[in-house]
């Protein structure tokens, strides 16, 4: 489902809220052959928002604004970063011990 919800926001398929986004969804989960039912019910009753609401809140905090972003030994990390950058950001740190 994380692929499929990826796929969509780059088709834009979805992203106005509401009803049309939580159709989309339910068809990603159908497309998937996943329990559509489960989801619905998730998402009506806003099962897991006081969770996400509080993740919001502590990214804000943290000065937190995009995805993917890290914290690496408190350095935030932000972007989708190739794997050079990475090796150097760990070489780096190693050598700091």
């Amino acid at each position: 489902m994380h692929d499929r919800l990826f796929e969509g926001q780059a088709k834009r398929e979805w992203g106005s809220g509401g009803e049309r986004d939580l159709t989309t969804f339910l068809a990603y989960a159908n497309e998937l052959k996943l329990d559509a039912t489960l989801l619905e019910s998730c998402l009506k009753e806003q099962r897991y928002q006081a969770d996400v609401e509080a993740d919001m809140q502590e990214a804000l905090r943290k000065r937190i604004n995009s995805t993917p972003s890290f914290t690496v030994n408190g350095q935030l990390v932000q972007g989708a970063l190739p794997f050079e950058r990475w090796q150097g950001l760990f070489d780096s740190l190693l050598t700091q011990q």
